[in-house]
């Protein structure tokens, strides 16, 4: 027997079949990946197909999305505050290869991304970064060094392209939990 979208019906059984198991091991994962990251706030979203090394290593406040695809490498300490977007494909990475022989010889920085925080799609955030407060960074920029807090940078390397001027207070809470505890 056919269905209205052409397929046999036994066919489009099995399809949502597979797509309820897909759905169903996402859950799983991201619960996982949850009760393994070493402190977190409320309302974490981690989106499909991300990837996180030492997440016992890596610090959240509240209201955070790590979008589809992304990387974090947190074996030298990623703390984020809180009111933080990663982008899709974007990568924060705190290891480095180091000498001239580059395998197993890595050295790490943390990196720091304050709160209230947008990292455009593909942006790779490189060892020892440090992101302000109140800042966009634009898709496909490559972050090194210190990004001072209320600005808007982009390009290879990250440069200022303006001040960013707020029309309204932010929420500053940086809780582990809940709003105005510090993050640890």
């Amino acid at each position: 027997m056919m269905t209205r979208s052409g397929l046999p019906s036994r066919l489009r059984l099995s399809q949502r079949l597979l797509l309820r198991l897909a759905n169903a091991i996402d859950v799983a994962r991201r619960a996982y990946l949850m009760s393994q990251i070493g402190l977190h706030g409320k309302n974490i979203v981690l989106r499909p197909n991300i990837t996180i090394t030492h997440p016992e290593r890596l610090l959240l406040g509240s209201n955070i999305m790590i979008n589809h695809g992304s990387m974090i490498f947190a074996s030298g300490r990623v703390t984020m505050g809180s009111d933080v977007v990663i982008g899709p494909g974007s990568m924060i990475l705190t290891g480095n290869h180091v000498g001239e022989i580059f395998y197993g010889n890595t050295e790490t920085q943390p990196i720091t991304i304050g709160s209230n925080v947008w990292l455009g799609a593909g942006v790779v955030v490189t060892p020892g970064a440090s992101i302000g407060d109140n800042v966009i960074v634009a898709a496909g920029s490559v972050v090194s060094g210190q990004i001072p807090s209320n600005s808007i940078v982009g390009g290879v390397p990250a440069r200022i392209i303006r001040e960013l001027v707020l029309p309204f207070e932010p929420r500053h809470y940086t809780a582990a939990t809940e709003p105005g505890e510090p993050l640890t």
